[in-house]
């Protein structure tokens, strides 16, 4: 396991994937995603960048 966090969905071959598409999409606008992980419970911080013309 590399850190991430998986699911507990029975069929976990379809799902899993949308905290990972999150931090493709922040990367991708120069941001970053944050995950604190609580006992059965996990928040996500997304931070984006202002684009500056």
């Amino acid at each position: 396991m590399d850190g991430r966090l998986l699911t507990t969905k029975p069929d976990s071959k379809n799902h899993g994937l949308g905290l990972r598409n999150i931090e493709v999409c922040a990367e991708k606008y120069y941001g970053k995603t944050e995950v604190t992980v609580r006992e059965d419970e996990f928040e996500l911080a997304v931070m984006l960048q202002e684009r500056i013309e």
